[in-house]
């Protein structure tokens, strides 16, 4: 997302015409973010199931999150790679196929362990505009020691 943000931004910008070129720094953010996201979330997976006998097995709604993510990672990559070399029909197809896995994200996210991180913004906004530094800052504590006791 952050991607496709610049991309807007530049192309206000700067005024550059699509497809961007390979080299351009927008596209090499996208490609390392693309493969960040791959290698993340098969660590992940590799993680889980290393876990497994020791926590517990994950849910549906555990898994469901990492191999739609997996999917939205590999479907980008891969219509990258399809326009490079030049076959449209694949292109287009799995392009279609990578924004329905983002449209799911996005219309998931409320529902999901994503949640928190957008509820977690709202609530230290809320914090700071009612002026309750002192609060703010036990909140962000506590939610620190969670993530640390947590690895």
């Amino acid at each position: 997302m952050a991607t496709a943000g610049l991309a807007l931004a530049a192309d206000i910008f700067f005024g550059f015409k699509a497809p961007i070129p390979l080299f351009h720094p927008i596209k090499i953010l996208g490609n390392v973010s693309g493969l960040a996201m791959l290698v993340g979330c098969i660590m992940v997976i590799i993680r889980r199931l290393k876990t497994q006998n020791r926590i517990g097995t994950s849910t549906y709604s555990d898994w469901i999150l990492v191999l739609f993510i997996l999917g939205v990672a590999l479907t980008g990559l891969l219509t990258e790679t399809m326009r490079l070399v030049a076959t449209p029909f694949i292109a287009y197809n799995t392009y279609y196929i990578h924004l329905m896995l983002i449209f799911f994200l996005l219309w998931y996210a409320p529902y999901s362990k994503l949640a928190h991180m957008f509820y977690r913004t709202l609530a230290s906004v809320y914090l700071q505009m009612i002026h309750r530094e002192k609060k703010k800052i036990i909140f962000n504590n506590v939610l620190f020691i969670t993530f640390y006791i947590k690895l």
